[in-house]
Parts: C-alpha cells; structure tokens; sequence
C-alpha cells in the first residue's frame, strides 16, 4: 500500500506542476506588406503595433514594419515569412488583444538587412503592472535568425528596438514563443493531457488495492 501512495503522491505533483505548452507566434499566415501605426495584423489573439522610439517623432509613415514573404529579399527565415521593423526609429510592440499578461519564453531576431556582417544589439521593453524594465541582447555575425530566451513574466507588453548605438540599423524577428500565465500561488499553469493522464492512473492503482485488501478473508 505504501507504494501506492507514493505513485498517487508522484502523479499529482506532476500534474500540478506541469505547465501547459508554450505557443509559437509565426507570421506565415499573415498577409505580406507594410502596415503602419495601428493597421497590423492579429495574429494568434495578439497585436503588433509600430511606433516611435527611442523617444523620437519621426513622420507617422515612419512608424512602420514589414511582413516579408518566404524568399523575399531580405527575409532571415528560409522557412516562413517574418517581421521586418522598416526603419531604425521605429519600435514594434506587442500585446494580446484582451489586455491580459502573458510571458514571453524567447524570440528569434536578425539584422534587417540579414547580411551577418555587423554586430547589432536588440533592446527589448518589458511592460508589467509593476513598470517597465528592459534587457539588451547582440547579434553575433551570423546570418538567418538567431533565438534569444528572456522568460519574462506577467507581461502586459513588450517592445522591440534596436539600440541606440546601432541606430543605423534596424531588425526582423519571428517565432515569438508565448508561455501561458501562471496564477500567483500556484506551482504552475493548465496540466497537459499526460499529467491528467499520471494522476488518474495513481486513482485507479489506489482503487485496485484496496479492492484487493476487501478480498483478503480475515
């Protein structure tokens, strides 16, 4: 019986502490071509806004990006289409369309023109309840994407940008990983299918033995 105890004891943790998968953002489904201050598209329950940074006022056609075909020159993903932010003055920031937090796992980045020769820093903006915060990552000299992992938290939006002492050059990114929210005072987020899967094997072993006890005559 104290076996089966623990293998209950094992398949709740697990399912409590599982968290639910992570959800990639991709702009494969979006519709090429430039899109301006509050005219992106919404992908997977989110939206992608450009807008000034850096504290500049450039003309509102300046506040832009671009979502580049598979092929099209420059475009660092061989295998999809990507986000291409038009110019070295504007910011993309991102956010769900309902307003609540979610946590931002990781990011793909490039330079914009995808040469792999320069080395450009990428500064993101976090927006929590709490305030903004930021994290400046670089680029090695590599062309095609490269996978920056942040695991930022109860975010209500981030911001892409390139860095001040890179202003002449800009950025694309894609494949935008999003993590579920996790409620305060719980070890984790939604369990997946195969913790449920753990847990409700622990009740049917607990089940088994104690109809095998009821069986054994005094």
């Amino acid at each position: 019986m104290q076996i089966v105890r623990i293998a209950l004891l094992a398949a709740c943790a697990a399912t409590f502490a599982t968290p639910a998968a992570a959800a990639v953002i991709t702009f494969d489904d979006a519709t090429p071509g430039h899109y301006y201050t509050d005219t992106g598209p919404t992908i997977d329950g989110f939206r992608f806004v450009a807008g000034p940074a850096w504290g500049g006022n450039p003309p509102y056609n300046l506040h832009s990006y671009r979502i580049l075909r598979q092929g099209e020159h420059p475009n660092a993903d061989p295998k999809g289409q990507t986000l291409r932010i038009a110019n070295t003055n504007t910011m993309v920031t991102v956010s769900k369309i309902d307003g609540s937090t979610f946590e931002l796992v990781s990011i793909d980045l490039a330079d914009a023109f995808n040469t792999g020769d320069i080395t450009i820093g990428a500064t993101l903006f976090f927006n929590t309840v709490d305030g903004w915060t930021s994290e400046t990552v670089y680029l090695d000299h590599l062309r095609e994407l490269q996978t920056f992992t942040f695991n930022r938290a109860g975010l209500l939006s981030f911001s892409v940008a390139n860095t001040r002492e890179w202003s002449n050059y800009s950025l694309q990114f894609d494949n935008v990983v999003i993590g579920d929210p996790v409620v305060p005072g719980t070890p984790g987020g939604v369990p997946e299918p195969a913790a449920w899967a753990m847990l409700i094997a622990g009740f049917g072993l607990v089940g088994s033995a104690m109809r095998r006890r009821r069986a054994v005559p005094a």
